[in-house]
């Protein structure tokens, strides 16, 4: 699920410089958008499929960390 969520992303980032008309450019953001959203939660199930317990739960805080939220909501 990753793998494909993640080439999707990339469908859509290659194909923004060749749009070209007003319908086809929403549609290349759409797709990255859809792509972005959807990343997320399929990154923490491949996480939870290759990590149990502790273990998973330093893995998803790490990544929290990476993305510069903490682990703490403000």
């Amino acid at each position: 699920m990753l793998g494909g969520v993640l080439a999707l992303r990339a469908v859509g980032f290659a194909a923004h410089p060749f749009a070209d008309s007003r319908s086809a450019l929403p549609a290349t953001a759409l797709v990255v958008a859809v792509g972005m959203w959807a990343s997320r939660p399929s990154q923490h199930a491949h996480v939870g499929g290759i990590a149990e317990a502790f273990e998973r739960d330093r893995l998803l805080a790490w990544d929290r960390s990476r993305r510069g939220r903490g682990g703490t909501e403000s």
